[in-house]
């Protein structure tokens, strides 16, 4: 406890518990936030499962093999044809606008960089007041190519920002496609 207590705020030191490797002493301790038969067996309490087993491995998922369906590619995505090329250089940002003229319109975006990752943001530019749509923050679009929509509910100023001041030494390219779509484009079918 003495290694991490500088580590801790004050309020948070008082919750923490250490226990060694007495179990009488740490079951009592489960015990007093915990009702017996609600802490299986294994761990000082009464609760066992059906075939006796005291771990209780029926009613308490323990985890298991992470499905790989899950796991991350190792290939970094794959800037598609159609994406125009921008360089981003080290401690910079770059701001793309775009003017929407019709309410209900959808904006769509998609991107990625080499380098790392970058900080995005979008907002909206309306007689002159800006709102922020989607806050500034990192993503990881070195990984996985970033995609994403939205209904512009009122025509104004749309504007990306592709902020890398965070990054000293290193630039991005950013490859990226922006589209708007107006409700007279899309394929609506009334009833």
């Amino acid at each position: 406890m003495r290694l991490i207590k500088p580590f801790l705020h004050e309020c948070d030191g008082p919750k923490i518990k250490v226990f060694g490797s007495d179990k009488k002493e740490w079951t009592c301790a489960l015990l007093e936030e915990i009702e017996a038969d609600q802490l299986p067996a294994f761990y000082g309490g009464t609760m066992t499962d059906p075939d006796g087993d005291l771990k209780c491995p029926s009613k308490f998922n323990m985890g298991g093999k992470i499905p790989s369906s899950y796991y991350l590619s190792n290939n970094p995505p794959v800037a598609k044809d159609y994406m125009e090329t921008m360089s981003i250089g080290a401690g910079g940002r770059k701001k793309l606008k775009y003017d929407v003229d019709v309410a209900r319109s959808i904006l769509k975006w998609e991107f990625m960089t080499e380098g790392g990752d970058i900080k995005f943001g979008l907002s909206i530019k309306h007689a002159k007041i800006t709102n922020d749509l989607v806050g500034l923050s990192h993503v990881d679009s070195h990984l996985i190519m970033e995609e994403g929509e939205i209904v512009c509910e009122q025509p104004g100023k749309y504007v990306f920002e592709f902020d890398n001041t965070f990054s000293y030494l290193r630039s991005k390219k950013l490859r990226y496609h922006i589209l708007i779509e107006t409700p007279s484009s899309l394929n609506v079918i009334e009833l």
